[in-house]
C-alpha cells in the first residue's frame, strides 16, 4: 500500500489510472484463461435532433455490456450478458416516449438496466445449437437485426440451430418465443414501443455458395407477435444473390439483387400482400469506393376505405429489422409509409491515412424518396459518416470514434429534420 501511494506522489493521475487499469485487467485475463471469457462493450454518446414541429433535442448516454462465457467442455459452453445504459438528462430529449419530454424531438436511447443475452449452446460437427436469450443477425439485417445503432440491442428469447457442416451450405433455422426491444426496462408491456413483444414465430435462411463470385440465399421469416400493434405479424418469403469480381489491379465490382413477398399472417387485421425489392451495384478501387442502389418497400390496398370513401393501403413491414442502417440516417422512414417507398441512393466513400494515426474512413450518402403507389414526393436526404479505430498504448481492447450527420429535406409530406451523433466505442475481450 505505501508503494501504492509513493508511486501516485510521483506521476499524474492519468499515468497512474492507466497503470492501474492495465495491472488489473492484466490480472484478471490470467483467470480468463482457466475460469472463461469476460468482455466488457461500452459507448459514450452525445446525439441531437431536430425536426420541423417538435422542440430539438439532445441526449447524452452511456452504454455498457458486460458479458462472461464459460470455457468449452466437449462443445458445450454458457454465456450471459448485462446491458446498462444511463443518460445525463431525462427532460432533455423523448425517450420514444419511454420518459423525457414529448414536445421534443424523438432519440430512441431510453435509460436502461437488463438482462442482455443468457444462453447454453452445444457445437459439434460445423453444427452449433443455442438455447435462450440470443443475439440473432440474419443477411444484411433488413429483416432480422439486433439494432446495433441504438444503445439498448434488440435480442431474442429463441431456440436456433446454424450447421455449415456442408460444404458451400449454411442452414438456420429458429423458433422465436420472445423479442427483447430497444425501448429498455422502463417501456410499457405493450404497444408499438412495447419492452417485449411476445412471439411464436418461425426463422429459416439457407444459403449456397454457388461460385465464389456468387452466394444465393433463400428464407422465410413467419412472424407472429403479440403485446405490440398486431399489423406487426406477417409472414415474408424472400431470395437474393450477390458477388464481387476483381475487374482491375486493386478494384473490385460488386452486385446485390433480392426480392421478397410479404402477406399478412397471425392476427393481423389487415388483408394485404407486398412486394420488396432492392439492386446496387458496387464499386472500389484503391481507397475509393462507391455504391448505386434502388430500394423498394411495396404497398397494398387493403380493400377497405377510410372516412372521405377513400381506398385504404399498407406498406411492406419490417419490424425486426435494424431499420437504421436503411433509408437514412435521419430515421424518417423507421414505418413504411402507407403507400410504400422507393428509396435510389448512392454513396461514396474514401478511405483516409493518416500519417502516424492510421485509417480514417468517410462516406457520404445521398437518397432520393417517392411513394411507390401514386407519385408522391417523400422528399430527400444527404448523410455523412466518419470512423476512426484506433489504439491506446497500455490498455488492450479496441475503441472507435464516430460521427455521423443527417440532413432530411421533407416532399409534399413529412418534416425536415437533422441530426448530428458523436461517440466514442471501448471493446475488450479477455
Amino acid at each position: 500500500m505505501k508503494l501504492l501511494k509513493k508511486q501516485f506522489r510521483q506521476s499524474q493521475s492519468v499515468e497512474f489510472l492507466v497503470y492501474f487499469l492495465t495491472a488489473s485487467l492484466t490480472a484478471v485475463s490470467g483467470l480468463a484463461t482457466e475460469y472463461g471469457e469476460f468482455s466488457v462493450d461500452s459507448r459514450l454518446r452525445f446525439e441531437s435532433a431536430e425536426a420541423d414541429g417538435l422542440e430539438d433535442a439532445d441526449n447524452l448516454s452511456l452504454r455498457i455490456r458486460i458479458g462472461y462465457a464459460t470455457p468449452e467442455y466437449r462443445g458445450l459452453k454458457a454465456m450471459v450478458e448485462g446491458e446498462f445504459t444511463g443518460v445525463a438528462d431525462e427532460g432533455s430529449y423523448n425517450a420514444a416516449g419511454v420518459h423525457g419530454d414529448r414536445d421534443k424531438a424523438v432519440i430512441a436511447d431510453p435509460k436502461n438496466a437488463q438482462l442482455d443475452q443468457a444462453y447454453v449452446d452445444y457445437t459439434i460437427n460445423g453444427t452449433t445449437t443455442k438455447i435462450g436469450r440470443q443475439r440473432i443477425v440474419l443477411d444484411n439485417a433488413r429483416f432480422v437485426g439486433d439494432v446495433a445503432w441504438r444503445q439498448n440491442r434488440q435480442t431474442f428469447d429463441a431456440a436456433s440451430i446454424k450447421s455449415t457442416s456442408i460444404e458451400k451450405l449454411s442452414l438456420f433455422y429458429a423458433f422465436m418465443d420472445n423479442v427483447v426491444r430497444i425501448f429498455g426496462s422502463e417501456a410499457p408491456s405493450t404497444g408499438a414501443n412495447a419492452r417485449e413483444a411476445e412471439s411464436s414465430s418461425h426463422l429459416a435462411n439457407v444459403s449456397y455458395s454457388a461460385h465464389k463470385s456468387a452466394t444465393i440465399t433463400g428464407y422465410a421469416y413467419l412472424l407472429d407477435l403479440d403485446k405490440v400493434p398486431s399489423t406487426f405479424s406477417a409472414d415474408t418469403f424472400g431470395v437474393y444473390t450477390k458477388g464481387s469480381i476483381p475487374v482491375v489491379e486493386h478494384g473490385s465490382l460488386g452486385y446485390y439483387a433480392e426480392y421478397a413477398y410479404q402477406e399478412d399472417a397471425g392476427d393481423n387485421p389487415l388483408n394485404y400482400e407486398a412486394d420488396y425489392y432492392h439492386g446496387k451495384v458496387t464499386g472500389s478501387f484503391k481507397e475509393i469506393s462507391v455504391i448505386v442502389g434502388y430500394e423498394v418497400l411495396g404497398s397494398d390496398d387493403t380493400g377497405s376505405v377510410d372516412d372521405d370513401g377513400a381506398p385504404v393501403f399498407t406498406g411492406f413491414k419490417t419490424p425486426l429489422a435494424t431499420l437504421h442502417k436503411f433509408n437514412g440516417f435521419a430515421d424518417r422512414f423507421l414505418n413504411t409509409p402507407d403507400k410504400g417507398l422507393e428509396d435510389v441512393y448512392v454513396m461514396l466513400g474514401y478511405r483516409f491515412m493518416i500519417p502516424g494515426a492510421g485509417p480514417l474512413t468517410a462516406n457520404v450518402w445521398h437518397h432520393d424518396f417517392s411513394a411507390e403507389k401514386g407519385d408522391e414526393d417523400l422528399g430527400d436526404e444527404w448523410d455523412a459518416l466518419f470512423v476512426k479505430p484506433f489504439e491506446i498504448e497500455l490498455i488492450p481492447g479496441s475503441f472507435k470514434a464516430l460521427v455521423k450527420l443527417a440532413f432530411y429535406e421533407a416532399g409534399d409530406s413529412g418534416a425536415d429534420t437533422d441530426r448530428l451523433s458523436a461517440e466514442l466505442n471501448y471493446a475488450v475481450t479477455f
